[in-house]
Parts: C-alpha cells; sequence; structure tokens
C-alpha cells in the first residue's frame, strides 16, 4: 500500500488533471475517465465536485469521484455528494485502493459541508462500501427492467444491423411530441426529483453534458407522460435509457400502457435499438422468456443507493433518509 500515492482534483485544478492525465498516458484511463463526461459532471458542475486517484511510479492505477448535488427534503434543500466511477485496474486489485479512495473522497464531501454522501453501487462494490460502514437503502420494489427488441438483437448478432442507434426526427401528433430542452423543463420543473432542481441546474444537467438527451411528452386519456431517454450500452446491447419519467394526471397509467408509450416513442424517434432500459416499480421472479412473454420486461438488477451521513447532520435528515429517496430516478445519479 505504500507502493501508491492519492492525489485529487477539483475546478481549481483542472489543468493540473489535464498535466496528469497526459504525463501518464494511460490509454485505459483515458478512456475510463471520458474527459468530456468528467469536465461536465466534475469539474463544470455548479455545486462542486472531485475526481480522486490513485497512482504509482507507472501508471494511474485506481479511481473515484464525488459529484455535489443539493437534494430536497420536504421544504429545505440539503448540500450532498453522489460517489462514484470507483475503478481499479485489475493488477492492482485487493491492494486496499477502493476503500483508501472512497475514504479520501468521503472526507472531502463531510469537509465541504455535506450532510451526507451517496451513490448507486453495482453489485461488485456494494461490499466494500458497506465495509466502510456506509448503509444501504435498497428500495426493494425498485428494478432496473429491460424491454427488449428480439428481432433489432437478432440482427445485430447477425451483423444485418449497424451496431448503433439511430435518431428518427418525426412530427409532433395530436397524442405525442418531442420537446426542446426548455419546454421540457417549464413542464417538468414543478414536479419531485430527489435532487433539488432549477432552472440552472436542470440546463446544466441535461443542456450541457456530453449526452446527448430527447424530451418526448404522451398523452394518454386523461394521463400526460414526461420522458427524458438517451442512447447507451448495457454490455453487448445497445438501449435506450429512460433517464426520468413523469406521469401527469387523473388517471396512474397501468404498466401495459407505460410500455406500450415507451415502445412508442423509441419506434417513431430512434431506429436500431436492442430493448429500452427503465427503473420502474415492477418486478418478476419467473424465468426471462417467461416474463418477457407475459410482461414484457426482464428483471436487470435492483437499485441499492449507499450513503454516508455526516456525525453533524441533524436529526430531521436522520429520520427521513427513506423518504429522501422516494422520487429517485436515473436522473438524480450518474447511471442517468
Amino acid at each position: 500500500m505504500g507502493d501508491y500515492e492519492i492525489c485529487h482534483f477539483s475546478i481549481d485544478t483542472v489543468a493540473a488533471y489535464d498535466d496528469f492525465i497526459n504525463r501518464y498516458n494511460a490509454p485505459q484511463a483515458k478512456q475510463r475517465s471520458d474527459y468530456d463526461r468528467i469536465q461536465w459532471w466534475i469539474f463544470n458542475n455548479p455545486i462542486g465536485g472531485y475526481y480522486a486517484c490513485a497512482y504509482n511510479n507507472t501508471e494511474l492505477c485506481s479511481t473515484c469521484y464525488i459529484s455535489g448535488k443539493y437534494l430536497r427534503l420536504g421544504d429545505r434543500c440539503i448540500l450532498a455528494y453522489e460517489i462514484g466511477d470507483t475503478w481499479t485496474l485489475p493488477h492492482h486489485r485487493r491492494k486496499g485502493l477502493f476503500s483508501r479512495l472512497v475514504k479520501h473522497c468521503t472526507e472531502l464531501a463531510i469537509q465541504a459541508g455535506a450532510d451526507l454522501v451517496y451513490g448507486t453501487p453495482n453489485s461488485q462494490s456494494t461490499p466494500g462500501y458497506q465495509k466502510l460502514d456506509y448503509q444501504l437503502e435498497w428500495r426493494k420494489e425498485s428494478y432496473f427492467n429491460l424491454m427488449p427488441a428480439p428481432m433489432n438483437i437478432l440482427l445485430h448478432r447477425s451483423k444485418l444491423l449497424s451496431s448503433s442507434i439511430g435518431d428518427i426526427n418525426h412530427k409532433n401528433t395530436v397524442n405525442m411530441e418531442e420537446l426542446s430542452l426548455s419546454q421540457y423543463i417549464e413542464k417538468t420543473l414543478h414536479l419531485n426529483r430527489t435532487n433539488h432542481c432549477t432552472k440552472d441546474y436542470l440546463h446544466w444537467r441535461f443542456g450541457s453534458s456530453p449526452i446527448h438527451y430527447r424530451f418526448f411528452s404522451l398523452k394518454i386519456l386523461a394521463t400526460t407522460l414526461f420522458i427524458a431517454m438517451r442512447k447507451s450500452t448495457l454490455g453487448s446491447l445497445w438501449l435506450l435509457y429512460v433517464v426520468e419519467y413523469f406521469q401527469v394526471g387523473e388517471d396512474k397509467l397501468t404498466s401495459k400502457q407505460f410500455q406500450c408509450a415507451l415502445r412508442k416513442i423509441s419506434n417513431h424517434h430512434y431506429r436500431g435499438h436492442d430493448g429500452i432500459y427503465v427503473l420502474t416499480h415492477k418486478s418478476t421472479s419467473s424465468s426471462p422468456v417467461f416474463a418477457i412473454a407475459k410482461r414484457g420486461f426482464v428483471n436487470h438488477r435492483q437499485l441499492p443507493i449507499c450513503y454516508m451521513l455526516n456525525e453533524k447532520a441533524d436529526q430531521t435528515i436522520r429520520n427521513n433518509i427513506s423518504s429522501l429517496f422516494e422520487s429517485f430516478q436515473l436522473s438524480d445519479c450518474d447511471i442517468g
């Protein structure tokens, strides 16, 4: 462990970060860092952030970041930092780098005045956070579900379809409309999000990102569905991620109506995707084939939220952790 050094970078040390990455000239580090995304998510974050690295004499070995957020708790707005991007080169694993970087970033967040630090770990990193006394909010009713497009998957495997998702600029109709970012913000600003959202925050979150988002509204009976989507990959699959969605109206859509709405948007505005990836409150314990045939989707995984409270956090925050994450969607974390 003594062979590794820990450093971190912020908006005030971007030039040093550039020099650090270029000096090591590690392709895997540059790819993992995704320079444009790091610039946006951390260095250009209006609330602040830090990117931490472990390195030795020859290479960048491990990374972790924290990204500033304001979270909504009733009428209050509390400062938090999201933690993530915990990655270590294979030959440097099991040497304590994950723990050192997570501790380092957690301390940076607490020193910055955060009431808590939270993240959305995968199955590999969840035990590591637990060992560091992070608590888990499992949200047992929330699942990442995959709505596959079997024919496209088959065509991709047969090399008969381009391995990317195309955009289609479909004309708006009476029931379905593609919205500009400004229109989307105007229509959804008042709706519940875990992140405390202002117009400026949403313009930063969706408008300054290197990720291309598209926004839609779809009217079904007396209910309007607002959706933000982006293209991404999951393993070898090319998917449409539903970053966030809101139902506004008198009637709550059934699972079948919701699926039909997502497929209608995807079929009219995208081509060549292998399916739709969405966080819902529906799960199935049946086999994947049966689940797809019966429900139209299959579970991928649950969404655990890990968190560490500042010891100075007041009792109101401590008593309302579960409600703090009630409205949590992918737009509230780096998955979206």
